[in-house]
């Protein structure tokens, strides 16, 4: 998990919830060698059953950028449990994972404004 700093005019109405979104920090996965990612699996937010998993923010967007520049977009649901998403990037050895929107905590009381990943689960061509 990272903290996340409120944009200055949070976006509103996303799916009739405030949102926020334009993280600080990327998770940057480095591989060590160029490879071809056909699939990605994230666990958006904490797993389930997780007693922080209420308190925290749970990304809804994603952008993949690629050591080459180019980049993917995934929508994801505030559902727990892992989502796959098939991709056709080109190769690459760094793949930075940012989040670019995200729906609010369960509970408000005690959140710390943090938002993360459970679990990134990256697949390869063979």
């Amino acid at each position: 998990s990272w903290l996340l700093q409120p944009c200055a005019d949070p976006v509103e109405d996303f799916q009739g919830e405030d949102s926020i979104g334009g993280a600080d920090s990327a998770l940057v996965v480095t591989l060590p060698e160029p490879t071809k990612i056909t699939r990605i699996s994230l666990q958006a937010g904490l797993p389930e059953g997780d007693p922080d998993r209420a308190f925290q923010w749970s990304p809804t967007r994603v952008e993949l950028q690629y050591d080459n520049g180019e980049c993917d977009q995934v929508d994801l649901d505030k559902k727990a449990g892992f989502q796959d998403h098939r991709l056709s990037g080109p190769e690459t050895t760094v793949l930075r994972i940012t989040v670019l929107d995200a729906a609010p905590p369960i509970e408000s009381v005690g959140s710390k404004n943090l938002v993360g990943f459970g679990e990134v689960r990256i697949s390869r061509a063979r």
